[in-house]
């Protein structure tokens, strides 16, 4: 696998991490009772089924889904960070780590995976000059 491949999957990974989590959340919120409920959320009942256990079931498949991803994802990302860590140019560590590596966390208390445009404003440095360090970041990778 190349290096721009490992990187690329850990950020698919978090971005299907961060699906999931809202998933659970969502279930989570349906599992209260609706006085304390933010919002509406419609459930269908039929005949003898019990919504509540199905929501509780699949809220622990939800999570057993996100417990395999994590580990999944810190294998990878364990292998990817070994891998940046061998850039000699700190600028292009931090430009990897940013984007592939780290979320970020909004005023509202969401994550986020970093755009480019916040990786430049992250490193206060222009997105043009961003956009040509990419290029010599993944071959500096592709040497070591």
């Amino acid at each position: 696998m190349t290096s721009k491949t490992l990187l690329k999957k850990c950020r698919q990974e978090k971005r299907e991490l961060l699906i999931l989590t809202d998933k659970l959340q969502q279930l989570q919120m349906s599992l209260l009772p609706r006085a304390i409920q933010l919002k509406e959320i419609n459930v269908q009942e039929s005949g003898d089924a019990d919504p509540l256990a199905d929501r509780v079931a699949a809220k622990e498949d939800l999570m057993s889904d996100i417990r395999k991803q994590i580990a999944i994802m810190l294998q990878r990302e364990a292998e990817a960070y070994r891998l940046i860590s061998k850039l000699k140019n700190s600028r292009q560590r931090q430009i990897l780590e940013l984007y592939y590596m780290k979320w970020r966390v909004d005023a509202a208390g969401q994550c986020h995976l970093y755009t480019w445009e916040e990786v430049a404003l992250e490193l206060e440095i222009s997105e043009r000059h961003l956009y040509r360090m990419i290029p010599d970041a993944f071959r500096e990778l592709k040497k070591v």
